[in-house]
């Protein structure tokens, strides 16, 4: 693919996406205001899937390991956690500040998505939609990288395990002597508010528990979910306001949203702003339920979902959602139930996000492993190999000097880049070098330099692989040592 297809094919994927997610998120805030709940469905669904991204890392790095052996699965084990941590904590420092701001003029659902909008990066892993080349490249040397990667994924699977155990753990605390709901009229609510929402049918348990004091939704699989009410009372009216708040929570997927937030502070463990983010982000998603309950509500509805609010107080832990988690935000969402203020959707603010965020991927990268041509290139051997041909820009060239260009290239620093750059895009001369090697070795050795990259086909039988030269091509002085 040529350098203006490959650019032209990024740009448009980003744009095309953009624009998608952009109208999705119009389309489920069209009908913000009084009027009609007949078709309201598109409300309940969700903002996105908050999925992908975690399930990407879960299942790229075993099979990493298990079809490229653990060398290189260590490499592609820094690489992915070296783009994720590096867009992941840009993104949420900048969204962190702007939050308060976002919340007075965009809808609640339009903020609850601006969080989630890093879960596309799973996409931009694809080499087809990497620059062609990383405009700032932080430059490593030694090994100390690896204790830095190992000590990283202590830190990430720690903090994974330790929030997956205490979900697990609050969830047996909190079904630990709960018993079915059997009363008809609290389940035909239930009913009915399913039937509004025109949901599948969901084997979804309805108990009560001693053990909470909000009705809260547990489980981030469909037949692991259970709705949880509290040893307490409800009116009629309540009950469809607290049904229809979990309803909206479980159509929207809203525990997947909390799980992704979580593994991304996993992922940026000892960033103290990203534990900021994953509190703010579940303010928002409670934000932007209320705001889907109470579409089309009068005052007086407004006013007993307030009172809810005030009167339950609850424990949001784990992948749960919950009525009246213990929020800080508390007085916003009061203040945002009783007098909404008329917001705009967000969605071109969200589409522009995206596009923004995605197009920024790749140009900074990570070198490591840098070693010198000696060993990389011949295999610690320089001495065994024999120039054979040389050619620049396809044209063949005599060497007048091949001891001194045996010299610069076993001096030549070369390491690996966390991505899949192909510096296509690269407007310098193309040198090819073709060396005859040792006898004990089976294969010849072919080396390509241009601009900032070096391929090999090595000895060892691999295909062309890419390596970063940190210092460049020296023009100058390999042009000294050919001849036409």
């Amino acid at each position: 693919m040529s350098l203006t297809d490959n650019h032209s094919f990024r740009l448009f994927t980003f744009v095309f996406l953009s624009l998608f997610v952009g109208f999705l998120l119009l389309y489920r805030c069209n009908d913000d205001g009084p009027r009609s709940r007949q078709d309201s469905t598109h409300r309940y669904q969700p903002l996105m899937n908050a999925d992908l991204l975690p399930l990407m890392v879960f299942f790229l790095l075993p099979l990493g390991l298990l079809f490229v052996g653990p060398g290189r699965m260590a490499q592609l084990a820094l690489s992915v956690l070296f783009q994720c941590f590096l867009h992941l904590a840009v993104y949420y420092a900048l969204l962190l500040p702007l939050t308060p701001l976002l919340r007075r003029f965009i809808s609640a659902r339009g903020c609850a998505m601006l969080w989630l909008l890093p879960n596309f990066l799973y996409l931009c892993f694809n080499s087809g939609l990497m620059p062609d080349a990383p405009a700032f490249v932080l430059r490593t040397r030694g090994n100390w990288i690896w204790l830095v990667l190992g000590l990283w994924l202590v830190g990430t699977i720690s903090v994974f395990g330790w929030n997956t155990l205490s979900h697990l753990r609050f969830r047996r605390q909190l079904l630990e002597g709960a018993w079915p709901i059997t009363d008809e009229e609290v389940l035909d609510i239930w009913q009915e508010e399913m039937d509004q929402a025109q949901m599948e049918p969901l084997s979804c348990p309805l108990v009560i528990s001693p053990h909470t004091s909000t009705p809260l939704t547990v489980g981030l699989f469909r037949w692991t979910l259970q709705v949880v009410l509290p040893l307490r009372a409800y009116t009629p009216d309540e009950l469809h306001l607290v049904f229809r708040h979990e309803i909206v929570h479980i159509c929207r997927r809203d525990s997947w949203n909390k799980f992704f937030l979580m593994f991304c502070t996993a992922l940026c463990w000892f960033d103290p702003l990203m534990w900021m983010a994953m509190r703010r982000s579940a303010e928002d998603t409670e934000l932007s339920c209320d705001e889907t309950v109470l579409l089309d509500a009068d005052e007086a509805t407004r006013r007993q979902y307030a009172q809810l609010l005030l009167t339950t107080a609850g424990d949001g832990r784990g992948y749960t959602t919950c009525l009246s988690p213990v929020a800080a935000s508390l007085r916003y969402r009061l203040r945002s139930v009783v007098a909404p203020r008329r917001r705009v959707a967000g969605g071109i603010l969200v589409g522009l996000t995206l596009f923004l965020l995605m197009s920024s991927f790749g140009y900074v990268a990570l070198s490591f492993d840098e070693r010198p041509g000696a060993e990389v290139l011949f295999g610690g051997d320089p001495a065994g190999y024999t120039l054979h041909s040389v050619r620049r820009d396809g044209e063949l060239l005599d060497c007048s000097d091949p001891e001194a260009l045996m010299d610069y290239l076993s001096a030549l620093p070369l390491a690996h880049l966390t991505g899949d750059y192909d510096y296509e895009d690269q407007d310098q001369a193309t040198y090819v070098l073709y060396f005859d090697a040792p006898k004990e070795v089976t294969r010849n050795l072919c080396v390509v330099l241009s601009g900032r990259q070096c391929k090999m086909d090595p000895s060892n039988g691999r295909a062309f692989q890419p390596y970063y030269l940190p210092e460049g091509v020296d023009i100058e002085q390999l042009d000294s040592l050919l001849t036409s």
